[in-house]
């Protein structure tokens, strides 16, 4: 793993060479073979034993330079991990992550695609005000917080590939899971 930190637009890690390569690679062939949307990832323990430990040194290095982060106390190793496949020429708005979430960490997986998008603030319109390239085997991680304005897009004919990981209180999820992401991970 080589990580570098970053304080601007806000406090965020970039993580390169994220996973061991041969992990990476299988989960990247079994993901083309998933549907679009929110689907579960079989090979969601070998990620956590990977990273959780990283993950969680990141994040304790990241609330160093986030003042307006959740007050809520975080629960090791407690993640929701899936994949994503975004839809080809589908756009997701600018957005901050939910409040139950303790760290937001994003693996881009598989052909080139558009990365992280950061903007100045929360309106649909904001600025665009930095980014963060996409590269296989590469992650992008943050504590949310109230200035944490991200959006990210699919411009291509292919889906967008990546994995989501959340750290944060099951306890706090299951308060959500009636939503229609959640709904479909947590019930199998």
């Amino acid at each position: 793993m080589d990580i570098k930190y970053y304080e601007n637009p806000f406090p965020h890690a970039i993580i390169d060479n994220f996973l061991p390569q041969e992990l990476y690679d299988r989960i990247k062939t079994n993901m083309e073979t998933y549907p679009g949307g929110l689907s579960g990832l079989p090979e969601t323990d070998e990620i956590r034993n990977h990273f959780g430990n990283e993950l969680e040194k990141i994040r304790n290095t990241l609330l160093e330079k986030v003042p307006n982060a959740s007050a809520k106390e975080m629960t090791p190793n407690d993640y929701i991990i899936w994949a994503n496949r975004q839809y080809p020429l589908a756009e997701y708005k600018n957005h901050n992550d939910s409040p139950w979430k303790r760290l937001s960490t994003v693996l881009y997986v598989g052909k080139f695609n558009q990365g992280t998008v950061f903007h100045e603030s929360s309106d649909p319109k904001a600025r665009i005000v930095g980014n963060v390239e996409w590269k296989e085997n590469r992650a992008m991680s943050f504590v949310p917080s109230t200035s944490s304005h991200h959006s990210y897009a699919n411009k291509r004919k292919h889906f967008r590939d990546t994995v989501l990981i959340n750290m944060g209180s099951v306890k706090d999820i299951k308060r959500e899971k009636n939503s229609k992401p959640f709904s479909t991970i947590l019930n199998k």
